[in-house]
């Protein structure tokens, strides 16, 4: 499976937005996640990616 996460910034200049997506492929396969539902794996997910 594939997480896909959208972002965007405002250009100061133009005040146009830049977007940018990152994919993270195989989220669920995590060896930590193993048990957990869907949910808590796209959480524990989100989580990893607010720490980087």
């Amino acid at each position: 499976m594939i997480l896909s996460v959208k972002t965007y910034k405002i250009r100061k200049e133009d005040n146009n937005p830049i977007y940018k997506t990152y994919r993270f492929a195989c989220f669920d396969t995590i060896l930590e996640t193993e048990g957990m539902t869907f949910e808590q794996k796209f959480n524990y997910a989100i989580d990893c990616l607010k720490k980087k």
